[in-house]
């Protein structure tokens, strides 16, 4: 029988129906084009969502997807993500009998040693790797070969924790002629400068740009309603979206625990959610207690001052904090990295459980 597909994330219908739309001119104007698109919004705005649902029912049978979830753990090594793809474009050229020229095969093998599963013959010079117009025209020139079998969907997340290293290869990417289509997420940060190598990604006439914002009350309630009901959906919209204020990850938290509750009375909205921290160790809550009583964004050397631990027990508590989506890190140009709590409702359980800790 045929699958239909089912409605797109709530919120998120108009920036999937232009994807798909994209999609489709191209892939109608054969391998002469290039679309790159770009979805950026606040922490909790759904981008990943978008992403899983275009890459199961948007228009991309006939291409290979590439995807690259790039971690902020992997942000001090330069580039690192061309390097999981390269990868795997490289065992793809392999499997299909692809013979690239020695020179880049040579340049290749060099900076990420590509048939050395474990990487070993680079060790630590991983972290002082250059990208040069060498090494550029290599990777491009395995991007063609593969380009001339099957059209490629390169999906890279979280740029924002991109190296600048890695953006520029990224841009050099973009401005170039080719059949691949292009997918990009990023976090956006109000009230701060960004790096310019990312900012030139951002505003390139090159880029289409997709904003995801917070839900609205309304669309709330469509989530709920086709999640828990309409019956839920009247009775629990106005307390979900005043305890998440449209935040996505927050409300994924509420719905899960309404579910598990399973027809037994369920937990406040304010008690599921502060779980989440009661959870965390006596350090991350101690840090997370710091950023929601200072007003602005906070310096690592400032965080570490008023932290009055080591730097190892506060590195350990912002990567907890920052797994858990309660904090993000923001890198600017020649500035110290900052902190701050990703979204107002947590500053607010904070602060007001102070107490508690």
């Amino acid at each position: 029988s045929a699958t239909y597909p089912p409605a797109p994330p709530v919120g998120q219908e108009a920036a999937f129906a232009m994807l798909n739309h994209s999609l489709e001119e191209l892939a109608e104007d054969g391998a002469n084009g290039r679309c790159a698109f770009l979805i950026h919004g606040e922490a909790g705005t759904g981008k990943k969502e978008l992403v899983d649902f275009f890459l199961r029912w948007g228009a991309v049978e006939k291409r290979a997807i590439q995807r690259i979830d790039y971690l902020a753990s992997e942000r001090d090594i330069p580039l690192t993500p061309w390097e999981h793809l390269l990868q795997n474009l490289w065992d793809m050229a392999d499997s299909n009998e692809i013979l690239l020229p020695i020179s880049v095969m040579a340049q290749l093998e060099s900076a990420f040693a590509l048939t050395d599963p474990k990487r070993l013959s680079i060790g630590s010079s991983r972290a002082v790797r250059k990208l040069d117009d060498g090494l550029t025209r290599s990777v491009f020139a395995l991007l063609d070969s593969l380009e001339k079998l099957r059209p490629l969907l390169i999906v890279f997340e979280n740029i924002h924790w991109m190296d600048d290293e890695s953006l520029r290869l990224l841009d050099s990417l973009i401005h170039r002629a080719g059949g691949a289509a292009i997918l990009l997420t990023c976090r956006d940060y109000s009230g701060g400068s960004v790096r310019a190598a990312l900012r030139q990604i951002a505003e390139s006439d090159r880029i289409r740009s997709i904003t995801l914002h917070p839900l609205t009350e309304e669309q709330v309630r469509a989530l709920l309603a086709r999640r828990l009901g309409e019956a839920d959906a009247d009775r629990l919209t106005e307390s979900f979206y005043r305890n998440t204020r449209g935040n996505l990850h927050l409300l994924r938290e509420l719905i899960r625990a309404h579910e598990a509750a399973a027809g037994n009375a369920a937990q406040a909205p304010e008690t599921v959610l502060f779980g989440n921290l009661q959870g965390l160790s006596e350090q991350s809550l101690r840090a997370a207690q710091i950023l929601s009583v200072y007003p602005g964004d906070m310096t690592s050397t400032l965080f570490l001052q008023m932290f009055g631990g080591g730097e190892k027990q506060l590195t350990h508590a912002i990567n907890e904090l920052i797994r858990a989506g309660i904090i993000e890190e923001i890198h600017l140009d020649g500035e110290e990295n900052c902190y701050r709590l990703a979204h107002p409702r947590l500053r607010e359980m904070i602060y007001e459980r102070m107490s508690v800790y």
